[in-house]
């Protein structure tokens, strides 16, 4: 099979996926009806759960030892908590966060 037909056909298959993925809350939930409370409640809870999982996960290595890497990154989850919990975004909070950290570690915490 030559190269740009294996090519064409995985990104035809992504697409596919993609656009079927994509469908599939239309197809379930229909056009008419409400969405469901759990679905609603989910939609609430999850970005707070999400931070808090990738603090989690950011933290599970260095949490042990109290090493000069850990002050750039509990000051970066504070900062995230309180952006979080002051005005509600996600992106707000993961990428300021994210942007302390880096700042943090080029220039503070060499």
């Amino acid at each position: 099979m030559p190269q740009t037909l294996y090519l064409s056909l995985i990104v035809a298959s992504i697409a596919i996926c993609t656009f079927l993925l994509r469908l599939c809350p239309f197809i379930i939930f229909g056009r008419g009806n409400s969405t469901p409370k759990n679905v609603i409640f989910l939609g609430n809870v999850l970005p707070t759960a999400m931070i808090a999982i990738l603090i989690i996960y950011c933290l599970k290595g260095d949490t042990t030892s109290f090493s000069p890497n850990l002050y750039p990154q509990l000051i970066s989850c504070a900062a995230a908590f309180l952006l979080h919990y002051k005005f509600g975004s996600t992106l707000l909070s993961i990428g300021c966060s994210t942007a302390l950290y880096m700042i943090l570690i080029r220039t503070v915490f060499i």
